[in-house]
């Protein structure tokens, strides 16, 4: 003969736990009537087949609700061992109602072999389940943080972002309020951004979770278009700007290279590094106390006058210089010949 087996999970969920036609009533009257038929008619089946009782509600505590949890099963023991832990659907979010109905149930019983004819229903047509307690999904989570790095990404020049590890869903018990999701960001490594998800009910602080993502940054580099020999200046003629993505976010502008002195020879093809260049330091080109030619040059014409240098000045400073014939002293630009033009 075979054992007939009545599953509790279900009590463990939604009502008492029962294991004993005692134990049902401690139920309503017409309740325990009802299930004492209910498994006494499954104690006598002799078909080895499935009774499924349906109520018409049901709160538990797992985002995932499996059979067991949602219904009563009786009958066969392995069939109702085996159905006990067929997954029901899921439960995403605060206050949601996941509805059940038999023909959905047959289903997922099928997919699992255990066919429609070998299944008895009972009690109502469709059981709404909800969650005790109020769970913040995970998937919830990633979606806040991660749209949190899509509205930042253009400013701070991030390229590409990858979840480090997931987080876990967020229970926060049962809250009955506006249930908003809040995220903001900080650097806490150079390749890596971590995002703070707060979760607020009705404006109210009710849980947080961290999210860190390893980032990749927008760059440039200067790259050498053709052998550049020790001592030459870097020019834009000479090199080549390429877009890549970095570790960290880049300071300042490769172009800043421009107008530098190689270091020693640069091969075609090589990314150019700042120790790889120097500033040639200015030389001076006139002297204080030094006689200097004072010329004023245009198209037509070239006046020369001779004066004293009144300061150092190198190509392209302004310096003071006095007029030798009048000692009248006016400000001139130093040339790279170490004459000097006045300047208006």
């Amino acid at each position: 003969m075979k054992k007939t087996r009545i599953n509790t999970g279900f009590f463990r969920h939604g009502l008492t736990r029962i294991n004993t036609v005692k134990n049902v009533t401690s139920l309503c009257p017409l309740c325990s009537l009802w299930l004492i038929v209910f498994m006494a008619g499954t104690a006598l089946a002799v078909d080895g087949g499935l009774q499924v009782y349906l109520p018409r509600d049901v709160k538990i505590d797992s985002p995932t609700p499996t059979l067991g949890q949602i219904a009563i099963l009786s009958g066969d023991e392995a069939m109702v061992q085996a159905a006990s832990s067929i997954a029901m659907g899921q439960l995403a979010l605060v206050n949601q109602r996941l509805i059940i109905d038999r023909p959905t149930i047959l289903s997922r019983l099928a997919s699992s072999g255990v066919s429609a004819s070998r299944v008895k229903f009972a009690g109502a047509e469709k059981v709404a389940v909800s969650l005790k307690n109020t769970i913040i999904s995970s998937e919830k989570i990633i979606q806040t943080a991660t749209d949190c790095m899509k509205a930042a990404a253009g400013e701070n020049k991030i390229s590409k972002w990858t979840l480090t590890r997931p987080p876990q869903d967020l229970l926060l018990g049962e809250l009955k309020a506006n249930i908003t999701l809040k995220a903001s960001q900080s650097l806490v490594q150079p390749n890596v951004v971590r995002v703070l998800v707060e979760v607020f009910a009705d404006d109210k602080l009710a849980g947080k979770q961290f999210v860190d993502f390893r980032v990749k940054y927008s760059a440039s580099r200067i790259v050498a278009a053709a052998d550049i020999a020790r001592d030459s200046i870097i020019t834009r003629e000479n090199t080549t700007v390429q877009n890549v993505e970095a570790d960290s976010r880049q300071i300042g502008e490769q172009t800043a290279f421009f107008g530098m002195t190689a270091r020693g020879d640069i091969k075609q093809g090589t990314a150019i590094a700042d120790n790889m260049l120097y500033n040639p330091k200015p030389q001076t080109v006139v002297k204080r106390n030094q006689n200097v030619v004072i010329k004023i040059e245009s198209s037509a014409v070239m006046i020369t006058a001779t004066g004293k240098a009144m300061d150092d000045g190198m190509a392209g400073e302004i310096i003071k210089v006095q007029n030798n014939d009048s000692k009248r002293i006016i400000m001139a630009k130093v040339n790279a010949d170490g004459s000097v033009e006045p300047v208006f």
